[in-house]
């Protein structure tokens, strides 16, 4: 008998929990409902306006490119791989700015995060979908060279805002992301394009993105830690301290 209204009292109040369990979560990951049906959204509508407005077969906007175009496996093998290392690094900037929203949002850091992160994002999508080689230049009008110049500028312009943070975070690893980028720049503009010229130039590139990463990942750790901002310890020993 007593199991039996012990059976019943579970019955009656393990519903009440789980309705009000799932309210109180609700209530708490609101706005991350709101990012993730946005982001579902900025997926979604791009693929539907193709298809309706310019006939786009939807197989190529939704198969995998390998079955698409009945291409190797292998193929593009180097830059995919570069586009999963741009998404790490804005994944992990974006993850530390919102730390320390969450925090304070008049931290100084936050907009070396936000512009970190920002700029992680334009580099996936410019890699992604060819902003500065092809749908820049061919559907805008815009010349590749504006397209490079702007992104140097803002490149620049992101030093020159943040590089008291710079300064005392990583850097080695930044200067060696910035090093590596530039030299695969270099070589595109500058040298007459083959099969080892296009090698060493997407190498260069990835090992860019692969140190801005690593960057990305330590300089967060740092910020994280509230150890970036504290001047009267050098990058280089906190680096090593970690």
């Amino acid at each position: 008998m007593a199991n039996h209204v012990l059976m019943s009292d579970v019955a009656i109040k393990l519903p009440m929990r789980i309705i009000e369990g799932v309210r109180l979560q609700l209530s708490q990951i609101r706005y991350a409902m709101l990012l993730t049906g946005a982001g579902v959204l900025i997926g979604l509508v791009p693929v539907i306006l193709l298809i309706s407005l310019r006939h786009v077969e939807p197989e190529l906007l939704t198969r995998d490119i390998f079955a698409s175009t009945d291409s190797p496996i292998y193929t593009g093998f180097l830059s995919n791989l570069g586009l999963f290392v741009w998404s790490a690094a804005a994944a992990i900037w974006l993850l530390a700015a919102l730390l320390l929203a969450r925090v304070d949002l008049r931290h100084p850091l936050l907009p070396f995060a936000i512009g970190s992160g920002l700029f992680s994002t334009l580099m996936l999508f410019d890699d992604a979908f060819m902003f500065h080689e092809l749908l820049l230049p061919d559907y805008l009008g815009i010349p590749e060279k504006a397209v490079m110049l702007a992104y140097i500028l803002i490149a620049m312009s992101y030093v020159g805002l943040n590089i008291r943070h710079i300064l005392r975070s990583p850097y080695i690893l930044l200067g060696m992301a910035v090093g590596f980028l530039g030299l695969s720049m270099a070589l595109d503009e500058f040298v007459r394009i083959s099969e080892l010229e296009t090698l060493i130039e997407d190498s260069l590139k990835f090992a860019g993105i692969v140190f801005w990463c690593g960057y990305a990942a330590t300089a967060a750790i740092q910020i994280v830690e509230g150890m970036i901002d504290k001047p009267d310890t050098p990058a280089g020993a906190r680096a090593n301290s970690d």
